[in-house]
């Protein structure tokens, strides 16, 4: 339950304080926390959902003699990949997209460090991949918002 507490409390701190700055409306500071805790209630929700499926699909690929996790970045990547095509023809996506994955393989040791206590296996080089490919989404999503709230300001 901590966990719940934390992402909401992050969410509406930052969506309040986004609102504070912009507005200094104490009515519109309200809304924006409660949107903010909102959106921490749907993150957690999906770290939820995504680990539980990461973790049932791990089971199932064991069970298989397969794993999974050596090629989860590949798919990440493409599928990816096949998403920004729908705006664009595949060789363009697949040129946006390469930059994102290097970004996301740069930031990858952050996430290393994070995770480094609550590991109980030395990381290879496809944790590295995977690693590289949850950031890149994360960055593309960041991407989105920022691109979202510039149109919404009128920046170009």
């Amino acid at each position: 339950m901590k966990k719940v507490q934390y992402w909401i409390l992050v969410c509406s701190s930052l969506m309040g304080g986004v609102s504070l700055i912009r507005t200094g409306d104490p009515v519109r500071i309200i809304g924006a926390a409660i949107i903010g805790a909102v959106i921490g209630v749907v993150l957690y929700g999906s770290y939820i959902t995504f680990s539980s499926a990461i973790s049932s699909v791990d089971k199932n690929s064991l069970k298989n003699g397969i794993k999974i996790n050596k090629i989860f970045w590949l798919v990440i990547f493409f599928v990816t990949v096949v998403v920004q095509a729908t705006q664009s023809n595949f060789l363009f996506a697949l040129g946006a997209t390469i930059p994102w994955f290097i970004a996301g393989m740069i930031f990858s040791p952050i996430w290393w460090g994070v995770t480094k206590k609550n590991r109980k296996s030395p990381w290879q080089w496809f944790d590295w991949m995977n690693a590289g490919a949850y950031i890149m989404v994360v960055l593309f999503a960041l991407s989105l918002i920022v691109k979202v709230w510039l149109a919404s300001q009128g920046v170009r």
